[in-house]
Order: structure tokens, then C-alpha cells, then sequence
């Protein structure tokens, strides 16, 4: 019983010292900015109305373009794709987007996550957007992550909604 608990505790520490560098191993945090442009939404799936004035849409596909920006490389330019559903108070004029899927494809790859927005509709004349987003790499951007906030308002007119946030790679 002693060996068995020995051999149990030896096994422990051995493990231990070999994942302890990847452990330690931080990612490497670079500044990046997207822009997503030209997007048009299919019609929704699915369409109510609550009594109380909740507006749900269900199964909209948003495509377009993105340009992604990543400090010391060049523009990529590509494809956004996004599944997403929509929540709007018509009361209050807030509004949740929830993606359920949100993919940008490049040559040699894509990112593939989620999004999650926020609209207030105070006014007519007043809009706030905030976003955040989170994207996983494939093929060429296999290991890296793309994190990402946007926050925009109509007192930024005329300048677009731009994400910012970090590509981290290891």
C-alpha cells in the first residue's frame, strides 16, 4: 500500500515539472482592430411579439466583409459570416444580440467564435453599441485567439464601429 501511494505521489510531481513550463508560458499580446463592413441580414427564421412589447427574431445569417488589423502585419481582408438572434425591448429600445456563431474566414484560415452585443435605443437620435467577441483560430491562425470589444455611439458619426482588442498567440 505504502509503494502504491509512493508511486502515486512520485507520478504527481513528474507530471507536475513537465506541464509547469506550459503552464507558465504566457500568450503574447497583440494590439489588433477589425472593421466590419457591407453586411447584410437574411430575414429571421423565426419572428413574435410578447404582449409586453418583447420583439424576438430568431435565425438571422449576417454576411459581409472584415478588415483585420493586427500590429507589425499586414491588413487581412475577408469574409464575416454570423448566426445570430435579436432581443429588443420596443418599450425601452434596448436590444440583445446574441450570436450563436461568428466566423471570419482569410486566405488560409478563419476565426470561429462568439459575439455578444448590446444596443441602447434611448432616443431616436441616440445609439449606443457595445460588443464583445471572442475567436478562435483555424489553419493558418491554428493556437491563436482573437479578443475584441467595440463600443460606438452616434456622437461618433461619422466615424465607423471599429473592434479593438488583442490576437493572442503562443
Amino acid at each position: 500500500m505504502n509503494k502504491k501511494i509512493a508511486l502515486l505521489i512520485f507520478g504527481l510531481i513528474v507530471t507536475s515539472i513537465l506541464i509547469t513550463p506550459v503552464i507558465a508560458a504566457s500568450p503574447k499580446k497583440i494590439p489588433a482592430t477589425a472593421r466590419t463592413y457591407a453586411q447584410v441580414n437574411s430575414e429571421p427564421e423565426k419572428e413574435w411579439e410578447t404582449e409586453g412589447g418583447i420583439l424576438h427574431e430568431q435565425g438571422i445569417v449576417r454576411t459581409g466583409n472584415v478588415m483585420l488589423n493586427v500590429q507589425g502585419q499586414a491588413p487581412l481582408i475577408g469574409t464575416e459570416m454570423e448566426a445570430l438572434d435579436i432581443v429588443e425591448n420596443t418599450k425601452t429600445g434596448k436590444t440583445v444580440v446574441h450570436s450563436q456563431k461568428l466566423v471570419f474566414t482569410f486566405e488560409g484560415g478563419y476565426f470561429e467564435g462568439v459575439k455578444q452585443s448590446r444596443e441602447f435605443n434611448a432616443l431616436p437620435l441616440e445609439f449606443t453599441l457595445e460588443q464583445h467577441v471572442v475567436l478562435q483560430g483555424f489553419g493558418a491562425f491554428e493556437g491563436q485567439t482573437l479578443m475584441l470589444t467595440q463600443y460606438w455611439s452616434l456622437a461618433m458619426w461619422p466615424n465607423p464601429p471599429v473592434y479593438e482588442g488583442f490576437l493572442l498567440t503562443h
